[in-house]
């Protein structure tokens, strides 16, 4: 029988991130400026910003860390693309080389079925 072995992400600091890592985006913090509340007038005396977190929907796809300027990494992501992460704004986690690889051979082969069908 074959033992299968759960891992889970932790949370990273900036500082703990090194060039080829991998990471992946937990949640996105956004700022708006409190009179965007159209139906709130009374619910803030004067303006403020309001923080807002978020969770993406590629949130778990697999980032590899190209660069490193504090607080920004330059990363790619799976479909070989490259993004600027701003880590004011998102909080990341690190995970497994493993993990990633799996993840994308499956990008990879749901891609070729993809091209297969058009």
């Amino acid at each position: 029988m074959i033992q299968q072995v759960h891992t889970a992400v932790q949370s990273i600091a900036a500082d703990d991130v090194s060039v080829g890592d991998f990471v992946v985006v937990m949640n996105v913090t956004l700022q708006y400026p409190s009179f965007l509340w159209c139906h709130e007038p009374v619910a803030f005396s004067r303006p403020e910003m309001i923080p807002l977190n978020w969770m993406p929907t590629d949130g778990g796809k697999p980032l590899k860390v190209i660069a490193i300027c504090i607080p920004f990494l330059l990363v790619k992501k799976v479909d070989g693309t490259r993004e600027t992460l701003d880590l004011r704004q998102c909080r990341i986690a690190r995970i497994s080389p493993e993990f990633a690889e799996k993840i994308r051979k499956a990008h990879a082969k749901n891609k070729m079925r993809r091209q297969r069908c058009v």
